[in-house]
């Protein structure tokens, strides 16, 4: 056996030397090679450059703004701004280079977040590196999730704060929750969603099978095998909530308020046919089909289907008749089917494996 070991040791870990230099390459080539001196202008990303830089010179946070064409408190989040202002202070570099070096480190995390909860859900190292990989070749990913902005500290910490809820690490998955309630509004509400029809299956998985009374449903709540998912769901809403609120008062309790509902800024409906017609979408299919079949523990396969299930309601969100951001919302459907497209290779090779085992014995 300790031959197999060694190889399977060489294999891993050149997998990740190839995530690595992937991810590197990628992240290295966008920020410097193609944008040169200049720091990338995609979407809003100059507003929050600017909000830095305000932050820089002031030491607060912009509180007013200009959007679709009228003066109003802002509703962009401070995390992702005071995080490049913070690091430039600290660290004496221009805020540009602050950027730069900032959009590289999260872009190359962002590869390692997949793979760290891919293996987490499946036990098996090399769904984590097709993972990873798959989630490099995702357009919408690299497009939107490895930007000078939020949403880039938002894409990389999501697949993280639901490996901590995976590894029931309470305290560091609530901070993490809390840091994605500060940074990205679509961000958060992928988490949240997530967190809830996690913590449904594990509450409901936790109730006594017998002598069940309305005292336990209730007192269930702070069961230790559903604190986790529970206080970092908690920690996100009620966080973002107090931001919210501080923002725009009572009164907008409904979101009704916002300037993208204003602006009526929706998306359009996206054809789940086509979508999965298409790789690496089509070999996420495999992943959906066999992780139940698999020796995958219970609650791993109930972290990847919330996952799953939240991008879906999402993306599909026209269809409760909200229709904003649909598009956007692939960004991460894309994320998860990288990795459910991970562990569906990794459970067909472990599959061939076993097989080989018994004949050549």
């Amino acid at each position: 056996m300790e031959p197999k070991n060694n190889t399977d040791e060489l294999l891993k870990t050149t997998g990740l030397v190839i995530l690595l230099g992937l991810a590197f390459s990628i992240a290295y080539w966008g920020m410097f090679d193609v944008a040169g001196r200049f720091l990338p202008t995609w979407d809003n990303s100059m507003l929050h450059a600017g909000r830095a830089v305000f932050i820089m010179e002031t030491g607060h946070y912009a509180e007013m703004e200009v959007v679709f064409g009228g003066v109003t408190r802002t509703y962009h989040l401070p995390a992702y701004p005071a995080l490049v202002a913070g690091t430039a202070l600290l660290t004496g570099l221009d805020f540009a280079w602050t950027e730069r070096l900032l959009t590289m480190v999260l872009s190359t995390l962002l590869a390692f977040a997949f793979y760290a909860v891919a293996k987490g859900i499946s036990g098996d190292w090399r769904a984590g590196v097709i993972a990873g990989i798959f989630a490099l070749s995702s357009t919408n990913l690299m497009t939107w999730g490895t930007r000078n902005s939020p949403i880039g500290l938002g894409n990389a910490l999501l697949p993280i704060a639901l490996y901590l809820l995976l590894k029931r690490r309470t305290l560091a998955a609530a901070l993490c929750a809390l840091v994605i309630a500060l940074d990205h509004q679509p961000t958060l509400i992928v988490f949240a969603l997530s967190a809830f029809l996690f913590f449904v299956y594990e509450y409901l998985s936790s109730l006594p099978r017998a002598n069940l009374s309305v005292g336990r449903i209730f007192s269930n709540i702070m069961h230790p095998e559903v604190l986790t998912a529970s206080l970092a769901g908690l920690a996100a809403f009620l966080t973002y909530m107090a931001w919210h609120v501080r923002q725009t008062g009572l009164a907008c309790l409904n979101f009704s308020c916002l300037p993208q509902f204003g602006a009526k800024e929706f998306g359009k409906s996206i054809d789940f046919l086509d979508y999965f017609s298409k790789s690496p979408q089509a070999i996420a299919l495999l992943g959906i089909l066999l992780l139940p079949l698999s020796k995958a523990p219970n609650r791993n396969k109930a972290l990847a289907f919330a996952w799953l299930l939240a991008c879906i309601i999402l993306v599909k969100n026209d269809l409760l008749g909200i229709g904003a951001f649909t598009e956007r919302f692939l960004t991460y459907l894309d994320g998860v089917v990288a990795v459910f497209a991970g562990v569906g290779i990794a459970i067909v090779l472990s599959w061939m494996e076993n097989k080989k085992e018994p004949a050549s014995a």
